[in-house]
């Protein structure tokens, strides 16, 4: 809305044994938004891999690996930045950033 501030948001959702937090911010000349989950984390081989396509650490027939391929390609389209940070055994953020505009 034209006028409105923007304000920081935070809400959680507790899905079985893990957490998982969103929030969005304005940092500097970009919106970000963070997503977070509690649990095993990404390996640092599988962060260096995670946006390429057709990649998956799930069993054969049990998922395409696009989800974050196609995620990345959206993000990108809209002159953003996508990037993980996770710890093994503590969890996985996913942040995004898209640059502000007037409206």
């Amino acid at each position: 809305m034209p006028g409105r501030p923007f304000t920081r948001k935070k809400a959680g959702l507790k899905t079985g044994r893990d957490l998982v937090a969103i929030r969005s911010f304005k940092e500097g000349e970009y919106v970000a938004i963070t997503i977070s989950v509690t649990g095993i984390g990404v390996s640092k081989d599988d962060r260096d891999k995670i946006f390429e396509p057709f990649f998956t650490t799930k069993e054969v027939g049990k998922g395409m690996g696009l989800g974050l391929y196609i995620t990345y390609g959206i993000v990108k389209d809209y002159d953003g930045e996508i990037e993980i940070q996770s710890k093994e055994g503590r969890g996985t953020t996913f942040k995004l950033c898209f640059p502000c505009v007037e409206s």
